[in-house]
């Protein structure tokens, strides 16, 4: 029977199965010598890519070392005889296999090896991309075995680990610590590992506990990362209009300062020593408080006498907006009740002579607990009054 195009097909496309699977474009056999493929696999049937696999003659000499490639296989070039193969991790044996190479030939090395998956968490649950992850040996801390970055989910690639082993896992985030975990691996999954990492909600109210929106906050950290530098960082919101603005993914171990600002004006500064007191449910809460002051303007007018039933108005420095206007008493004052901020304030009155409201006097002042004390802040208008 003549073969087919059918069949010569088929045997093409099996030839190059078999290469992807099994290449031996790297190993050449020799008239005395055969192709020989070592496949490692580990306990879960998986392929072990990355594995040193060293032959050894019957005297036990090592003769021949090859890493597995991707799909876990190795190839050598061994004239025939008995052989041992063995599957080296961190120069530890996890497999060996003894064979008589007779010709060409395939063999399975099957490894006690297992894979794990490490997904990092911060304290509310979410996901950490970007997390260096180390694994030690627990009995030898200091001999760095794998290492291993999560990605947008959390999650490492697969690590090929020995099974029936204590590990340390030791996480990072910007060279500063945030987990470990010791556990003894006797199977393949996932280790979770919950970092001291910590979203952070401040609320601004005033002294009614009304939410004030567009207050800028300003978070200064500062820590000690694992080489001894102490890393200072800034980031800044702005709350919305309730009040709130939110920090995330924060080191619960980190020092924190948090000023708060009003039209530019700092009125609050909150030393935070770190998160841990202020954590509830992965959330750390940080309420600020924003004073009202009281403003006094004294209207004079050029001898130094106070000006009475003169108009004073108080705007906002940014937005123009009238916050409030009143009118001086017999000695030339008026009081303003307000949150702290940038301010203009004009006086006002009647001229006889341009039969109209004219400005008399213009200032600005940022209205703060330090102006003058904590409570009152005063000043003063010198104005020639247009009705003398």
């Amino acid at each position: 029977m003549r073969p087919t195009a059918s069949s010569y097909l088929f045997l093409l496309i099996l030839i190059l199965i078999l290469n992807v699977i099994m290449p031996f474009s790297g190993v050449k056999a020799t008239p005395d010598s055969y192709n020989v493929a070592i496949r490692t696999l580990n306990l879960d049937g998986e392929p072990v890519a990355d594995l040193n696999v060293t032959v050894y003659d019957p005297q036990g000499e090592a003769i021949l070392t090859e890493k597995t490639n991707e799909t876990g296989w190795a190839l050598f070039s061994l004239k025939a005889g008995n052989y041992t193969f063995k599957a080296l991790w961190h120069n530890v044996t996890v497999g060996s296999l003894s064979v008589d190479v007779s010709g060409n030939a395939t063999f399975t090395l099957l490894c006690q090896l297992v894979k794990a998956y490490v997904k990092v968490v911060n304290l509310n649950g979410e996901p950490l991309s970007g997390v260096r992850v180390e694994v030690y040996n627990w009995s030898e801390p200091e001999v760095l075995l794998e290492v291993e970055e999560t990605n947008r989910s959390g999650l490492t690639g697969g690590i090929s680990l020995p099974n029936g082993t204590r590990y340390l896992f030791t996480t990072f985030m910007e060279n500063f610590e945030v987990a470990n975990l010791s556990l003894h691996l006797n199977s393949s999954g996932t280790v979770l590992l919950e970092a001291r990492v910590a979203n952070l909600n401040v609320t601004v109210t005033d002294e009614n506990g009304e939410p004030l929106p567009n207050i800028d906050l300003r978070l200064r950290e500062r820590y000690v990362d694992r080489y001894g530098s102490t890393i200072l960082k800034e980031d800044s919101f702005k709350t919305n209009s309730r009040g709130n603005a939110e920090f995330h993914n924060l080191f619960v171990d980190a020092e924190y300062e948090l000023e708060a600002l009003r039209e530019d004006v700092s009125f609050a500064e909150v030393e935070i020593a770190n998160l841990t007191e202020l954590l509830t449910d992965g959330w750390a809460h940080v309420e600020v408080l924003c004073p009202h002051f009281t403003l006094q303007v004294q209207v004079l007018d050029s001898k130094g006498n106070p000006v009475s039933n003169v108009s004073v108005c108080l705007y906002e420095a940014g937005s123009g907006l009238l916050k409030g206007s009143e009118v001086t008493n017999s000695s030339g004052w008026v009081s303003f009740h307000t949150l702290p901020g940038k301010y203009e304030v004009e006086a006002h009155s009647y001229s006889t002579v341009l039969q109209r409201e004219i400005i008399i006097s213009r200032s600005f002042v940022n209205l703060t607990g330090e102006f003058t004390s904590p409570e009152r802040s005063r000043l003063q208008h010198n104005v020639v009054d247009p009705r003398s």
